[in-house]
């Protein structure tokens, strides 16, 4: 069928041109407004038809998050018409005011909740009760399943089952047995109009297959006779050598070897599931091995077949016992859904359940039946107009309900209107049961009531999302031939493609204000120098990682959002989209070494994790202390980290050992139901955070626990729930992942700002994100499970076709393989069009036809080169972006300024805290806070002050860690006490590395942070730097290691420095300001400078080490190298402080870094909620491994602010307090 669509579709870029007065089908492409023109026609039918209310009107879509948008939108419309539309006529506006004042009643569904209210509407005629629990069929259908395996398999196949199983390959493979039966159970209709199975279960009645294999393989033997004459004489043919040795070795041989004990009652069909398989599989010619084994080509002696004079037989013989065990192979699994679904009914019938798939069934027969006709008037009398949104993901069913509910084909059809508003490009749910045939079905009746004048079809092509160049680039792309071809071109059952269209004049919904990249809207990253598919993934993962860098760095870019707000683009403007979550893994590590904060949008998974696995395990032994292997479990997990070997004295553990008190105390609170306590003493109390705040991803495994035990709280105090029923929900929700209700089961982020977004391509649909980096589909796995595709059916014209699910894959593996990359051209199409600025996509072509190949390699790459091979279609310069080239890696710490000199790599701006453009231009100032503080120890009391003249010193100048060494020109002295020299040298090397190094690299990566190259270039660089001998090497990185790990206590809570993200730190802050109006004292101001200005106004700079946001809070740090003699305890340090004057230096950082920020964030900012406080670091202490080397000035002792600005300005007049 290739005729076109006739009559054509109907572009509309004016809403109010589309006519209400008839069904249509209204094609949105990707951008072009969708919800935009719902929400405008359901007002227009408001204000213009009489006979239409607001309860008349239904509205379908297929998610509760599109319900809940589409009445916002609506309501918000109807506001902004009652308020702004001076063309109102009275009777209109009294309409839209009711409508407005009767909103909660609007008919707002999702496909699901539009069927449970008929069926509550109609108990009777759809049988439903009139109260019935929804569920959901995959937990039952499997539990049903397991219940079956146990009970059902040993007495219906009895001592055949072994051999079905392993026909059935189920202990290879035992959970995707359970996935595919379950999901052939709920998606099986049994209607042989609408679906065909192969091989059909009707066939596969276990007994007759197996005593016809058994038949079959009697014979064989009578045919090949006596071992080895069949192969003695096979090896006589006049055949090619090399093929008969092959044939000999891996069937003829193997088939004797089987049938030598074969007799009657001897045959065991499990031993010839080899041989069968053997013969059965594909030679790489593509021809079946059995087609093979008579030959067709002889040598020059020519034909001897009659050194096997059987060999024919003994071929036909095999054919019919290769489909024989073919049809045994799916005896299991059929026979398995025929069970289920009957079984599922039974239960659900008994129980008064109600599954979300069968709202739709019992609808869709309600209407389908009998005696129907009285309840459809009343639908079609109550819904005048009916609107299905996302109608691209509707399948077979649904349609059956809309189209028997609002389209009628005869003469006297009533007055109903039908819109469906999709895009078929845009079918990316075959997975869920969604099927874009079933809507190319229904285009097609739409065009042939089209064609009788009762219906008209539209296209949405302007795109308001994307940037001109990028739609321009779409249109070359996807109009194509070998992507989805033009309209005009096509059939009536291929999707086709509408060139989309830019706005003349109004802007986006995104401008940029200034692009200083160099980059254009569209961007190919040529992985064509990887010699493999998996070096160019490495080498796709690593030019993504240094593209955002440079975009968010160096690229000047800056974004209009058309409300007149103007801003940097940030990390959280990019996405990376990838094709599955395995995909994860390769982006995630390199982003880490980046130093690219990012977080994953919408992943799911959170009761699968392992988390959830080891919580499962210790609440079990909470709540049944008594059983000694639940106990066992439990100490094995990290929550107590006890070894496998100790777990034989565990009996022996007297009654007050720590493991078994805490245990006891916990089963007081789970008895008790005092859930909050219980899982706090949980996190803390195990000792979990104190082991494993350093390990490798512990802000996520926190997180994740964090999450868990908010839900069960919630959940145990909502449910009633006691310990076992806790215990259980957890489990079921380990094991199905259902009845959590929406998100739970969505991992959450570990904190909040600016993150590039990663997420697969399917979550992506109906996102849009400024910048788009396509990270996935090089390659991808092959699928070895159902082959389902579809078949036109030429004896029912008015269907688009029949679906086939073939489990043998025999048949339509051409028709299967095509639906399979239209699904991916389909997905990819997504993906791309999520852009609004700035798209990239990976380059690595592939023509061969390997099954693992994926997308780029086999449609994208090829798409690039064909829209833009000549000239007129050609790529603007900086599009093609070499990654092989030798750009500099985005994990060098240091590169070169435009001098030549080591310059140092910018650190990320956000919402934190302020940052300048460039950290090199004030490295000097920085360095000379010493040299300052020097010149202030020096002038006397009661000097006659004159005006400061700030002045720059060189950049060798050191902190005010500790006080000044003498000057030396050897080497450092080797010979302290903790085993690292001292001097000031030491402590603006200590500086240097911690403003450079990665700190998440320190804690996630290896033990040696020596072994990882970026680290150790940048202490080695530091120590050339400032000075320090080699030999320093090791005992400084142990010490950078130990400190960036160190859990650091605070009122029970565990900070890891090293856990702290780019985007929530910022290192040397700098601040300048007046302080008071008297003039200076004789007080020395460690890191700061004092000037008097010509009004005597005192100014005061200095830098702060270390800002950071942590628990909510903003903290203050400074990194502190002395070596103290009496050591590091509270007393030690706090004695240092005094002598040293810090005390007034951490004041002048509070006050300098609270002004910022209330200056920057306004009332949202309370500084007795968000500050936490000073930290003084004294890294001799952290590093030696012990709780040491942390002095914390609590924010209480600081505040209020007014206060500690009073008394600053006593202490710097000289006043002691």
């Amino acid at each position: 069928m290739t005729d076109s669509l006739s009559p054509a579709f109907h572009p509309i870029e004016d809403i109010n041109r589309l006519d209400l007065s008839r069904h249509a089908l209204v094609e949105a492409s990707a951008g072009t407004g969708k919800t935009y023109t719902i929400e405008n026609l359901v007002v227009r039918l408001l204000k213009e038809d009489p006979d239409v209310g607001l309860e008349n009107i239904l509205l379908v879509t297929f998610t509760e998050k599109a319900t809940s948008e589409l009445k916002v939108r609506i309501r918000q419309k109807i506001e902004q018409s009652l308020d702004h539309d001076p063309d109102l006529t009275d009777m209109a506006r009294q309409k839209l005011g009711e409508s407005l004042d009767g909103f909660d009643n609007a008919a707002i569904y999702t496909i699901h909740g539009f069927c449970h209210t008929l069926l509550k509407e109609f108990p009777f005629e759809t049988g439903s009760l009139f109260v019935q629990e929804v569920v959901d069929d995959a937990p039952l259908l499997g539990k049903l399943l397991h219940e079956a395996m146990r009970s059902d398999w040993p007495h219906r196949y009895g001592h055949r089952l072994e051999t079905l199983l392993a026909l059935s390959n189920y202990s290879a493979g035992a959970d995707a047995f359970v996935e595919t039966a379950t999901a052939l159970a709920q998606r099986l209709s049994g209607d042989p109009s609408r679906e065909e199975v192969i091989p059909d279960p009707a066939t596969l009645d276990v007994d007759s297959l197996w005593q016809a294999a058994e038949r079959t393989i009697l014979a064989l033997k009578d045919l090949v006779g006596t071992p080895p004459r069949l192969a003695d004489g096979y090896g006589r043919l006049n055949i090619n050598k090399r093929s008969r040795a092959a044939i000999l070795r891996d069937m003829v041989v193997p088939l004797e070897q089987a049938l030598e004990t074969v007799g009657p009652g001897t045959c065991r069909l499990v031993e010839f599931q080899a041989v069968v398989a053997a013969f059965g599989a594909r030679h790489s010619s593509g021809r079946r091995n059995i087609d093979r084994l008579v030959p067709e080509k002889w040598l020059k002696a020519g034909d001897n077949l009659h050194e096997c004079p059987h060999l024919a037989a003994i071929r036909d013989r095999l054919d019919t016992l290769i489909r024989l065990f073919s049809d045994l192979s799916h005896v299991l699994m059929l026979n398995s859904v025929d069970r289920l679904q009957k079984d599922a009914r039974e239960t659900k019938t008994r129980n008064g359940w109600l599954s979300y798939q069968d709202m739709l069934s019992r609808v869709a027969d309600f209407l389908d039946g009998a005696g129907a006709d009285d309840g459809i008037r009343k639908i079609r009398n109550r819904y005048r107009v009916a609107f299905v949104d996302e109608f691209q993901d509707t399948d077979d069913v649904q349609w059956r309900i809309f189209s028997r509910l609002f389209l009628h084909d005869g003469h006297d059809a009533p007055d109903n209107r039908l819109f469906l508003i999709g895009d078929p490009k845009q079918a990316i749910y075959a997975f869920r049961g969604a099927d874009v045939f079933t809507y190319l079905e229904a285009r097609q009746r739409m065009a042939n009531l089209a064609g009788k004048g009762r219906a008209n079809l539209y296209d949405l092509r302007v795109n308001w999302r994307s940037t001109p160049e990028l739609v321009d680039v779409f249109n070359r792309m996807f109009g194509q031939a070998d992507w989805f071809g033009t309209r005009e071109n096509r059939g009536p059952f291929d999707i086709g493609y509408a060139p989309s269209a830019s706005p003349d004049s109004q802007p986006g919904p995104c401008e940029t204000g200034c692009d200083r990249s160099k980059r254009p809207p569209f961007n190919i990253i040529d992985l064509t120098s990887a010699k493999s598919h998996a070096s160019a993934k490495r080498l796709l993962a690593e030019t993504i990682c240094r593209e955002i860098r440079y975009l968010v760095g160096q690229g000047g870019i800056r974004i209009a959002d058309g409300e007149g707000r103007d801003r940097a683009l940030h990390f959280g403007d990019i996405a990376i989209l990838v094709r599955s979550q395995s995909e994860f893994a390769l982006i995630e590590p390199l982003l880490v070494e980046s130093s690219i904060p990012f977080a994953y949008y919408r992943k799911p998974g959170l009761f699968q994790c392992r988390q959830a696995h080891w919580l499962s395990m210790v609440l079990r032994a909470v709540w049944t202390p008594q059983h000694a292997a639940t106990v066992r479990m439990a100490l094995l997990t990290p929550f107590f980290d006890m070894s496998p070997a100790g777990l034989g004295a565990w009996r022996e553990l007297p009654a007050a050992h720590a493991s078994l008190r805490l245990l006891e105390r916990w089963h007081a609170d789970a008895r008790d139901r005092r859930w909050g306590p219980l899982f706090q003493s949980v996190m803390e109390d195990s000792g979990l955070t104190l082991r494993h705040c350093t390990d490798a991803g512990w802000e996520r495994t926190e997180t994740n626990l964090q999450q868990l035990f908010d839900f069960l709280e919630e959940a145990a105090y909502s449910r009633n729930l006691d310990g076992g029923g806790l215990v259980a929900l957890l489990d079921s929700l380990r094991l199905t992942g259902v009845g959590a209700g929406p998100d739970a089961d969505i991992h959450q982020i570990e904190d909040e700002g600016d993150k590039v977004q990663i997420l697969t391509m399917h979550v992506s649909k109906g996102l849009e994100f400024p910048v788009v980096f396509i990270a996935g589909g090089l390659t991808v796995r092959n699928d070895s499970g159902l082959q389902v595709y579809h078949a036109l059916d030429a004896g029912r014209p008015e269907r688009v076709c029949r679906r086939v699910i073939d489990l043998t894959a025999a048949t339509g593996r051409e028709q299967a393989e095509k639906e399979n990359i239209d699904e991916n051209k389909r997905l990819y199409y997504v993906a791309f069009t999520r852009a609004r600025l700035k798209l990239y996509i990976p380059y690595f072509p592939d023509g061969r036809n390997y099954g693992w190949l994926g997308p780029v390699c086999r449609f994208v790459s090829t798409s690039v080169e064909q829209a833009f091979k000549n000239a007129s279609g050609a790529l603007p310069s900086g599009a093609w972006h070499d990654a092989g080239s030798t750009a500099p890696s985005p994990h060098e710490r240091t590169r070169r300024g435009d001098d030549g000199t080591k310059a140092r790599l910018n650190l990320p701006t956000g919402a934190l805290l302020p940052g300048t453009n460039d950290f090199r231009g004030r490295k000097v100032s920085l360095e000379s806070f010493s040299s300052i503080g020097r010149w202030i120890r020096r002038s006397p009391v009661g000097h006659d002050h004159q005006p400061a003249s700030f002045r720059l010193v060189d950049g060798m100048g050191h902190e005010d860690d500790e006080p000044a060494a003498a000057p030396s020109t050897g080497p450092a002295d080797p010979d302290v006490s903790d085993g690292l020299p001292g001097g000031a040298r030491m402590g603006s090397m200590f500086h240097h590395i911690f403003e450079n190094i990665d700190f998440q690299t320190v804690v996630a990566g290896p033990t040696d942070i020596l072994a990882h190259d970026a680290s150790r270039n940048i202490i080695r660089s530091a120590m050339a730097l400032y000075r320090i001998e080699p030999l320093w090497t090791a005992p400084i990185a142990r010490m950078v290691a130990a400190t960036l790990r160190m859990p650091i206590d605070l009122d029970g809570r565990s900070l890891v420095l090293g856990r702290l993200t780019p985007s929530r730190r910022r290192h040397e802050m700098e601040f300048y300001f007046p302080l008071a109006t008297s003039e200076p004292g004789g007080t020395p101001v460690p890191g700061c400078t004092l000037s008097a200005g010509r009004c005597r106004e005192m100014m005061i700079r200095g830098f702060v080490d270390l800002v950071f946001r942590w628990q909510g809070r903003y903290c203050i740090a400074d990194w502190k190298s002395n070596r103290l003699s009496g050591g590091y305890g509270q007393d030690d340090m706090a004695g240092e402080m005094a002598a040293a004057g810090y005390d007034l230096q951490y004041q002048l950082y509070t006050v300098a870094v609270l002004r910022w920020l209330k200056h920057q964030l306004g009332d949202r900012f309370d500084p007795h909620r968000h500050f936490g406080g000073v930290f003084y670091l004294f890294i001799r202490g952290m590093g030696a491994g012990g709780a040491d080397g942390v002095f914390h000035v609590p924010p209480e002792q600081l505040l209020p602010l007014e206060r500690l600005q009073e008394i600053i300005n006593q202490q710097i007049a000289g006043i002691q307090w």
